[in-house]
């Protein structure tokens, strides 16, 4: 079973040396994460913004707020979670333990506590250092 047959991951054929490219001849994948500047789609921000759970494994899209990622952080309605392989690689057994129980009835409003996805910081921090990892990832 691969993982493509139980997510759709939005960022899948992005190639951050092909950036330009993949924005001029990929339809969908920029369109659905809100790339393209001139064309940024606040329906889009504030629908995903009105989410009552999200759970990331890593995204870029959170710095800049393209789809409202810091709006739902700030709200504590994003869940981190660390993982040993590459957003790709995600196993089943990881799928099943992180990301199942926001699918079903289990997740939404449960106290889980942050403790099951090695995640304890306090938000501001939490924040500022994913910016800071992101923008040392930055190619000038």
């Amino acid at each position: 079973m691969e993982l493509q047959d139980n997510l759709a991951l939005s960022g899948y054929l992005k190639f951050p040396n092909e950036i330009p490219e993949y924005l001029k001849k990929c339809k969908y994948l920029p369109k659905l994460n809100n790339e393209r500047p001139d064309q940024r789609n606040l329906i889009y921000k504030e629908r995903f913004s009105s989410l009552q759970n999200l759970v990331l494994i890593m995204t870029p899209l959170y710095t800049e707020d393209w789809i409202g990622l810091e709006a739902l952080d700030d709200a504590g309605k994003v869940k981190y979670i660390a993982v040993e392989r590459g957003h790709q690689e995600i196993s089943i057994d990881d799928m099943k333990k992180y990301v199942v129980p926001y699918l079903t009835a289990q997740a939404p409003g449960s106290e889980k506590d942050d403790d099951h996805v090695g995640v304890g910081a306090h938000r501001a921090a939490r924040k500022s250092n994913i910016k800071k990892i992101y923008n040392a990832n930055q190619t000038p």
